[in-house]
């Protein structure tokens, strides 16, 4: 199953097309959002070194938090993407990471990652070490994590989620399914010049992303339309969650074979936006 949740300003619409706010952050609403996305499969053995893949589909969670129009403290980011994960723990996991952007002031942003291997409270031992800035305010943000159980690759850094189009992070995603076409995706994406890290199928998502963006952003291509255009390229069965510094405060979902679930919390029902 895959959850978005969404937190909205009182002057907002519940009923309006969240994908569109999301996607649109000149959209007349001022909201706060959480978005979260996790979906059940069948568990198979842990990859190993030895058998870096396995033929089933593991369990692995996706999830998001983005605030429009409400400003929020990093550090609220962070314990909002820590918790969405630990509530997708029960499902199994050995590996977890989420990504969201830091920098001294909100001029200065750049997507940070952090992955780690093991429980969540690992992760969140690793997040304590980087070089945060928890005061500071986001009036517009999207932050992403996942929780992973390895079936391309071992457990590893270089193999958890998210996924980056390149040293830069100019395009991040988070992933649950498979990619069954991912092999020659990335023997194309080699060709081009691009260099990859991980043993993952996920990798060739935020890759490909940035090759079709590169290739069509004298055109003014959406984030949405770019999403639209790298998903008719994949085969398998997924959900996903997009990132990048080209379209901040911006997040787009995706989905084929996998359910998506969509939850709005506005302040009239559950308070004061916080």
């Amino acid at each position: 199953m895959c959850a978005l949740r969404y937190e909205t300003g009182a002057d907002s619409n519940a009923s309006a097309d969240v994908n569109a706010r999301l996607a649109n952050p000149s959209a007349p609403s001022r909201a706060r959002a959480t978005v979260g996305a996790a979906e059940a499969r069948p568990s198979p053995p842990p990859a190993t070194e030895e058998n870096p893949e396995t033929t089933d589909v593991a369990m692995c969670g996706i999830f998001a938090y983005c605030n429009y129009g409400t400003p929020t403290k990093q550090s609220v980011v962070v314990e909002k993407l820590l918790n969405g994960l630990r509530r997708l723990e029960y499902r199994g996991y050995d590996s977890a990471g989420i990504a969201l952007d830091n920098g001294p002031g909100p001029g200065q942003l750049e997507p940070i990652v952090i992955r780690e291997i093991g429980k969540i409270d690992k992760l969140a031992d690793q997040v304590s070490k980087e070089n945060l800035h928890p005061d500071l305010y986001f009036e517009n943000h999207c932050g992403i994590g996942h929780t992973r159980w390895a079936t391309h690759g071992p457990p590893a850094p270089r193999n958890s989620h998210p996924h980056t189009s390149d040293k830069t992070n100019e395009f991040l995603v988070v992933h649950n399914g498979i990619i069954t076409n991912h092999q020659p995706l990335k023997e194309m994406l080699q060709r081009k010049g691009f260099a990859f890290e991980s043993d993952t199928d996920t990798e060739v998502i935020p890759k490909l992303t940035k090759y079709l963006f590169d290739k069509f952003k004298t055109q003014g291509i959406t984030f949405r339309q770019l999403v639209m255009e790298v998903v008719r390229q994949l085969q398998g069965a997924f959900a996903l969650l997009f990132k990048s510094v080209h379209y901040p405060g911006e997040l787009v979902a995706a989905k084929r074979g996998s359910p998506l679930l969509m939850g709005i919390v506005e302040p009239e029902f559950n308070g004061p936006a916080h």
